[in-house]
């Protein structure tokens, strides 16, 4: 397995569930993101894990932020 040195670079994006019972909000998953690097691990409880609220999670999250930065690093560097 390579060695993943710029955090973001490689994540592992996770379901768990269906989980019984629910939570009292009605939460029955949870999505995990784990970055392969720094080991910086982020999870959220979902009520259902359709494409959208999954998309919604990790674009509107701070990891879009995250991944976006390490991606406009990695394209200035090959820029050079």
């Amino acid at each position: 397995m390579p060695i993943i040195d710029s955090p973001f670079k490689r994540v592992a994006v996770d379901l768990v569930g269906e989980l019984f019972p629910a939570s009292s909000r009605g939460h029955r998953y949870i999505l995990t993101v784990v970055d392969f690097a720094t080991r910086y691990p982020e999870a959220v409880a979902l009520k259902n894990i359709s494409t959208t609220v999954v998309a919604v999670f990790v674009f509107s999250h701070e990891w879009e932020f995250m991944m976006r930065s390490c991606s406009t690093k990695e394209h200035n560097s090959k820029a050079r």
